[in-house]
């Protein structure tokens, strides 16, 4: 058996016959100084950890900044959807309103309609119409039925049972 080399390290059991025999031929260098491997580590890892907290620092500041963002996001459209159901309920009640509104009108008008035709006509029959004046008045009579007519038209139309003019 050779003489061992100062540096090389005990001779494992089981090695195969060919590294057996070559064992002692390797470059073994001198053992390394255990404290100042272990500085040297202690080194790197401080320099390591230091990155990793400035690259944590970053991350979390992106995040914050991104969070930030959604919920100004969020707030903005909440202010605008708040806005948009604030300007629907105004105008269904415009809507309801200038219904109800139009519908009194025409309930009014076509009373007060109602009450001059009949005075008209009662006034009429206690004169003794001349045939120019029954011509007159039938021609007035059915211009408030063409305007009726017309009004009920229009009233189908903007309800969009009819189109407009064939």
């Amino acid at each position: 058996m050779a003489k061992r080399k100062r540096f090389a390290p005990n001779r494992p059991p089981g090695l195969p016959s060919w590294l057996d025999k070559v064992w002692d031929d390797f470059e073994w260098s001198a053992r390394e100084n255990r404290r100042a491997v272990k500085a040297e580590r202690a080194a790197w890892l401080r320099k390591v950890n230091q990155k990793w907290t400035e690259q944590d620092a970053i991350i979390k500041a992106d995040a914050k900044r991104l969070r930030q963002e959604r919920i100004a996001e969020c707030i903005r459209q909440n202010h605008i959807d708040r806005v948009e159901l604030a300007v629907m309920a105004f105008e269904e009640k415009y809507l309801a309103t200038e219904k109800a509104d139009r519908e009194e009108c025409q309930r009014v008008f076509g009373a007060e309609a109602e009450r001059l035709r009949n005075q008209m006509q009662a006034e009429l029959r206690s004169l003794s119409p001349s045939p120019e004046t029954l011509a007159r008045v039938k021609k007035i009579d059915s211009d408030v039925a063409r305007s009726n007519a017309r009004a009920e038209r229009q009233e189908l139309m903007r309800r969009g049972v009819l189109r407009g003019r064939r």
